[in-house]
């Protein structure tokens, strides 16, 4: 079943908000974050951007409801963490932890065709 054209403009507008979220922290890094995190988090973040860029050139009517959904869901998980950093509110001692949900948010954009 193809995705409603909202939902797939709220999957971009919350890649965009990944993308410059993680920009920003790559300039003004928080724990866990530390200086020598920069160039990987403005690398990664750069990726998000290209996908956000990517989705929206594709034919919004081509893309399965399921897989968009996905992309949401960790869009949304990776976007909390970062949250968490800027509020410092208890965020992962590991940054490895916030890369890893970061990738796993670019393999779902990835996903979609």
């Amino acid at each position: 079943m193809p995705a409603k054209p909202e939902t797939v403009s709220s999957l971009y507008l919350e890649a965009c908000l990944l993308a410059n979220t993680e920009t920003q922290l790559g300039i003004s890094p928080r724990p866990p974050f530390e200086v020598g995190h920069r160039k990987s988090l403005r690398a990664q973040a750069e990726k998000v951007a290209n996908e956000a860029r990517r989705l929206r050139g594709l034919d919004q009517t081509s893309l399965d409801t399921d897989k968009v959904w996905a992309a949401r869901k960790a869009v949304a998980a990776a976007q909390k963490l970062l949250n968490a950093v800027n509020e410092f509110n208890n965020p992962p001692k590991d940054p490895e932890i916030i890369f890893k949900a970061i990738d796993a948010a670019i393999v779902a954009l990835k996903a979609l065709p």
